[in-house]
């Protein structure tokens, strides 16, 4: 995969994303206190995304062997903009709560995804440094969203950082839409995939060569 490719493709989104998230690090505890003056449930809705992606993170694995790659990342991200953006305007605690943990869900299917892709995309000897360079993008929205997300709320309002981390979604959808090539060698149903995940550790996590990878995609559903 050219660097224009791996940029437009995994490096954007990942920045859009990510900054995106780390904006509602800050804004997100002040905006459930509006809500409510519980810390726990304070804590329960900065915590409900992370929920929804415990949750779904295995099933995803199934979701996208089923959909296909590109499916799963547009529905991915398409779960992370509706679970961001209303929340500028939704006035029920309930509503907030389940916006999260909508928003959780996307980040799952968008993060295992991504990294479908990259394994699916790049050379064994690129891998790496595609992954380490994804991996530090992250950690830089997390390290400047909060930052740049106070300064939203102070200029503008706790609600309007839902408006912008929505829209830097939106935007990494609409990369994600135009620029991600279909890659069905994960289309098709892996036999025995339950068994892998409920089988202890030693066997489950021994190398797989690529060509029993190959074979496994290549079996009839």
């Amino acid at each position: 995969m050219a660097r224009s490719e791996l940029t437009l493709t995994i490096y954007l989104p990942a920045m859009l994303l990510a900054f995106g998230q780390g904006i509602l690090l800050t804004t997100l505890p002040l905006y459930a206190a509006d809500f409510t003056s519980s810390y726990g449930l304070i804590s329960l809705i900065v915590g409900a995304a992370a929920l929804g992606t415990l949750v779904m993170d295995v099933p995803a694995g199934a979701i996208l062997g089923r959909l296909g790659l590109k499916t799963t990342m547009i529905g991915g991200t398409f779960l992370v903009v509706a679970g961001t953006l209303p929340l500028a305007f939704v006035q029920s605690i309930e509503v907030v709560l389940g916006l999260r943990i909508i928003a959780g869900i996307g980040t799952a299917f968008w993060g295992l995804s991504r990294h479908a892709l990259i394994a699916s995309a790049t050379p064994v000897d690129q891998r790496g440094k595609v992954l380490s360079t994804y991996g530090g993008i992250g950690r830089m929205g997390v390290l400047l969203g909060p930052a740049v997300g106070g300064l939203i709320a102070a200029a503008v309002g706790v609600r309007a950082s839902f408006v912008v981390s929505g829209f830097m979604a939106a935007l990494a959808l609409v990369l994600a839409v135009r620029y991600v090539q279909s890659a069905d060698m994960l289309g098709r149903r892996v036999p025995g995939r339950w068994g892998i995940v409920r089988a202890p550790c030693v066997p489950a996590c021994r190398p797989i060569a690529r060509s029993e990878l190959r074979a496994r995609a290549q079996a009839p559903p």
